[in-house]
C-alpha cells in the first residue's frame, strides 16, 4: 500500500494492509510497516508477520519467485480496487488478475 491505495508497483510500498481471518470472517485488520526499505529482507519479514498471500497490481518476476519459495502466494495484476473489496474478491474466488509482471 501507498497513500491509502494498492501500489502499482510492489516494490514502491509504504506499509503493508494485513487482514487475519477464520471461517472466512475477517477478524483482524492492521497496518504493519516494515523495519526497513530493503525490498529483499521483505519476503522474510512477510512471513514473520504470518503472510500467506499477496494481492499485487505489478511486481517483479524475481520477487514473485522469491516469495513463492517462501511458501507465499502471490496474486498479480489485481485491478485498482479498494484493498477491501480486493480482498473480498479473493475470498470469494472472484479475484480478476492480469498478471502484470515487471520486467
Amino acid at each position: 500500500m501507498a497513500n491509502r491505495d494498492v501500489c502499482d508497483h510492489f516494490e514502491e510500498f509504504q506499509y503493508f494492509l494485513i487482514y487475519d481471518f477464520e471461517n472466512p470472517a475477517c477478524i483482524r485488520e492492521v497496518i504493519k510497516y516494515p523495519p526497513y526499505p530493503e525490498i529483499e529482507k521483505i519476503p522474510a519479514w512477510l512471513i514473520d508477520n504470518g503472510v500467506t498471500d499477496i494481492i499485487a497490481r505489478g511486481i517483479d518476476y524475481h520477487l514473485v519467485k522469491k516469495l513463492n519459495h517462501s511458501k507465499i502466494h502471490v496474486f498479480v495484476g489485481a485491478k485498482k480496487k479498494n484493498p477491501e473489496f480486493l480482498v473480498m474478491d479473493f475470498l470469494n474466488k472472484n479475484l480478476e488478475t492480469d498478471e502484470q509482471m515487471c520486467y
